[in-house]
This record gives structure tokens, C-alpha cells and sequence, in this order.
């Protein structure tokens, strides 16, 4: 009997260890929204120099750009203190709208340290456009716990050719926790 009470008490003593270490941490869930609707901006947002409203619906506004302004709304920040040295999972949504089917428009996600790039990752979303039509996309990411803890990220529309018009709106950016097994459970 005793043996067994021992074995009961070590075993949940072991799981609620086991548990505590798997909590993900506390504030490691990030959410950026942008609208355009609004001029404020919290430090994080560029490219708002593109801001143009909608003569089709009043109070719609969309980030515009062509040869003269290549890059559309963005996001720019450091690494956030709750998730450094962590795994982290960035998931990057939005809509944009092109006005010619041979456009490169690409969704963009760096990491610099320094001058350094340390992570790019390029998206060709023109592929998955139609003409004049408003089209949702997504991206995610893995990001590596061995980020330098001073890096700078940076998410943005790139027109990278410029032949034509394109537009952007809805920029939802998701930066959270990832918590990677490092074995199988079967």
C-alpha cells in the first residue's frame, strides 16, 4: 500500500513539474492591425506616406503603389522582450489589388542585425491576384530562438516592378510563442 501511495504522490508530483515547464509564457502573444483608416501612428507602421481613400466607398483606404512609391504599408520593430531567445511563429494576412496581371508583387519578411540580414523571405502574391479585385493572402514564419536579441524585423508590400498600380489594406501581423517538441510522444 505504501509503495503504491509513493508511486501516486512521485507520479503527480512529476506531471505538475512537467506541466509548469511546458507553460507557454506569459504576454508572448503579439497582434498589429492596420487599417489605413486611421493617420496614428504607434511608432511601428511605414510607409504610410502611400495612404490614399477610395473614391468608390466613402472612408475605405487603401496603401497605393506604383514606379514612384514601390513599397506599400509595413511593419517595423524589434524583436519583443517576452520573445527573445524564444521560438516565435509570425503569421502575416492581408489584401491587396493589382491593376495588371503581369505584376511582381511580393510580400516581404526581414530580419537585420545590424547591417546584417539574417532572415529574408520574399512571398510573390501577384500570382494569386486578379485584376481590380480585392484578394486576402497569408504568409507565416518560423523564427529561431537564436535571433539576436537586438534584430530588427521588418514586413512590407513590395510593387517591385512598378509597371502598374498596386494596393494594399488589412496588413494583420501575429507574432507568438512557438513551442517546438523536441520528441515524439507515441
Amino acid at each position: 500500500m505504501t509503495r503504491h501511495f509513493l508511486f501516486l504522490f512521485f507520479s503527480c508530483l512529476l506531471t505538475r513539474h512537467c506541466c509548469i515547464a511546458q507553460k507557454a509564457p506569459e504576454n508572448a502573444d503579439h497582434h498589429y492591425f492596420n487599417r489605413m483608416e486611421s493617420t496614428n501612428n504607434p511608432g511601428y507602421w511605414i510607409n504610410l506616406d502611400t495612404r490614399k481613400q477610395d473614391t468608390t466607398q466613402s472612408g475605405f483606404y487603401f496603401s497605393e503603389t506604383n514606379s514612384q512609391k514601390p513599397y506599400g504599408l509595413g511593419f517595423e520593430s524589434g524583436i519583443p522582450v517576452d520573445l527573445q531567445k524564444k521560438n516565435m511563429y509570425l503569421t502575416v494576412s492581408g489584401r491587396f489589388r493589382m491593376t495588371d496581371a503581369t505584376q511582381s508583387i511580393q510580400l516581404v519578411t526581414d530580419i537585420k542585425h545590424n547591417d546584417s540580414l539574417v532572415i529574408y523571405k520574399s512571398v510573390n502574391i501577384g500570382a494569386k491576384g486578379k485584376i481590380n479585385e480585392w484578394v486576402a493572402i497569408h504568409d507565416s514564419l518560423l523564427i529561431p530562438a537564436n535571433i539576436p536579441t537586438d534584430s530588427k524585423m521588418k514586413i512590407y508590400f513590395w510593387n517591385q516592378d512598378g509597371k502598374a498600380d498596386a494596393d494594399f489594406t488589412d496588413l494583420d501581423i501575429h507574432l507568438s510563442f512557438f513551442k517546438n517538441p523536441s520528441y515524439l510522444i507515441h
